[in-house]
């Protein structure tokens, strides 16, 4: 490999990584509230961190304002029943599916809980050291936390024995998976990091 093929590495695979980051974060924050299903009263109102259920309309200042909120509230609510009988048909086995946002929409996770038993959790393929790409920190990662698995997606890869900028240390989203009592419990969302993703989960499956 010449200099200049090896030295163009990472730029290539920053911008193919930016691209699916982007596309991620894409679905994340706008396909997948709206593929969500299952029944609301299966999952709680609200989650830890502020966390609120997007089908319950929250109080506005005014009836205009109102309105709006709790047609959001009502379609949220519809597409998430559809959305669930289609999961259910996919898996064979009961599905629940809701969606979270804080106050200011910069924290939002979208759960689903399917009785079925967990299997290996690999959305990106299997992980390898980046070094085999020039990286010090690829554009995903798979992690281990408590008894759950987190794929955690960053905007732009770091090359090799670059330190990770402080601004790009926590991911933009992430997906993780928690087995318990033969059922799946999945976290998909951005503006939380790992640790508080399973947390979530672990609450969810006592």
């Amino acid at each position: 490999m010449t200099d200049s093929a090896r030295g163009s590495r990472p730029f290539v695979l920053g911008l193919v990584g930016g691209i699916v980051v982007l596309a991620l974060l894409f679905a994340f924050t706008v396909l997948l509230p709206k593929s969500g299903g299952g029944e609301p009263d299966a999952l709680p109102d609200s989650l830890p961190g502020g966390l609120r259920a997007s089908d319950v309309a929250r109080d506005q200042d005014s009836a205009e304002q109102q309105g709006r909120a709790e047609d959001f509230a009502e379609r949220q609510r519809g597409v998430n029943e559809s959305g669930a009988e289609q999961l259910e048909e996919l898996f064979d086995a009961p599905a629940a599916v809701r969606t979270y946002q804080d106050e200011q929409f910069q924290r939002q996770a979208t759960i689903t809980v399917v009785e079925t038993g967990a299997g290996p959790f690999l959305p990106n393929g299997p992980p390898f050291d980046p070094a085999f790409v020039d990286l010090e920190r690829n554009v995903s990662d798979l992690v281990k936390v408590g008894d759950g698995v987190c794929a955690l997606y960053y905007q732009q890869p770091v090359p090799e024995g670059q330190d990770v900028p402080a601004d790009q240390d926590q991911p933009q989203a992430l997906q993780c998976q928690l087995g318990a009592d033969g059922a799946t419990y999945q976290l998909f969302g951005r503006g939380l990091d790992a640790d508080e993703a399973v947390e979530i989960l672990e609450g969810l499956a006592d």
